[in-house]
Order: structure tokens, then C-alpha cells, then sequence
């Protein structure tokens, strides 16, 4: 079984401003805070689990009716927290959708991955790029992080869809991109 997940990727200029005003200053100076290694970060489209492997190539050809609304304009702005900033599990930088198009992206993936048998996500879909998750019971000071609460990191045109496969390494995760689907005519 593989561990398995879709995403799409913002700009790499976009992941080094991210990376440059987010994750370079938390990263030195909070305990109790797990950093997303900047080549890893991603937005998640839908997270599949445990997989066997010969589904991979049904996942593929799904994805590829669901890459026809490729391609369209993101935006990263703005920093926040899972469940909240008072009790922070998860922080993020936000991802402005403007015309929805990430969200009807999600929900066709959703649908086409349900009909191989994927369960379906119970929760609203909630567009985000996962920076760190905190391992801490009390809140840490995230000054750098939270100077970021409306930062706007900059736009980024989604091309491609990525199927993903996570491996749990003693040095952290690591996503290794098993398929790439670009949008058609790309």
C-alpha cells in the first residue's frame, strides 16, 4: 500500500517568498512546532491514504478528466490557524480562489475518486498550503508568523494536477510526485 494524496503547486517564486517570510524565520526559533520543509509544500486537493499501487493508473485517468479545468489563477495571502489561532494545530498561509475554480477542481476530484471506491471528505473543502503543525499544548510565540497574517505572497497559474505518494522518513516527509497531469493542451 502506498500512502497516497492530490495537489496542486504554486509558482516555485511563490514557495520562496512563502518559504523566505514564513518558514526561514519560525523554523530557527519556536519549540513545539513541526515546519513544513519548503520543497514540500503543496495545496491538497483530496487525500486518498493507504492505496494499492494498481489503482494508480484508474487515479490517473480520472484525474485527467478532472485536469480539464485547467488551468486557472491562485492566490497565497495571509497566515491562520487549525482549528484557531488560540488553540493552533495546524498553520497555514491561505489560498484566495477567486473564482471558485480550486473549489468545482476539488469537487470534481472528488466525485470522479469516489466512483473507484475513495471515500468521500465529510468536511467543507478549505484551500490551504500547510506551513507547520504544532506539537505543543500551549500556543508558542509565532511573531514572524503572525506578522504574515496578511501577507500577500503572490499569484500563481495552477497547470497541473499531481498525484503524490508520502513516505515517512526518519528526516521528515517526503511527497514524491508518482503522476503529473497538465492541463490539456499544455
Amino acid at each position: 500500500m502506498k500512502r497516497l494524496f492530490v495537489a496542486v503547486n504554486l509558482a516555485a517564486e511563490v514557495n520562496a517568498r512563502i518559504a523566505s517570510r514564513v518558514l526561514a524565520p519560525g523554523t530557527a526559533a519556536v519549540d513545539g512546532v513541526a515546519w513544513v520543509k519548503a520543497e514540500n509544500l503543496h495545496v491538497t486537493v483530496k487525500f486518498l491514504g493507504a492505496t494499492d499501487p494498481a489503482l494508480v493508473p484508474a487515479i490517473e485517468e480520472a484525474l485527467r478528466g478532472s485536469a480539464a479545468a485547467l488551468p486557472f489563477e491562485l492566490v497565497a495571502r495571509g497566515t491562520g490557524a487549525f482549528p484557531s489561532r488560540a488553540r493552533p494545530r495546524v498553520l497555514w498561509v491561505g489560498i484566495d480562489d477567486p473564482v471558485g475554480a480550486l473549489a468545482r477542481l476539488a469537487a470534481d476530484v472528488e466525485n470522479r475518486l469516489a466512483a473507484l471506491g475513495f471515500a468521500r471528505e465529510t468536511r467543507r473543502y478549505s484551500p490551504h498550503l500547510t506551513v507547520a503543525r504544532v506539537k505543543s499544548a500551549r500556543p508558542p510565540a509565532l511573531d514572524a508568523f503572525d506578522a504574515c497574517r496578511t501577507t500577500d505572497f503572490g499569484s500563481s497559474l495552477t497547470r497541473e494536477l499531481v498525484l503524490y505518494e508520502s513516505q515517512t522518513l526518519p528526516t521528515g516527509a517526503r511527497y514524491v510526485p508518482l503522476r503529473v497531469i497538465r492541463a490539456p493542451g499544455l
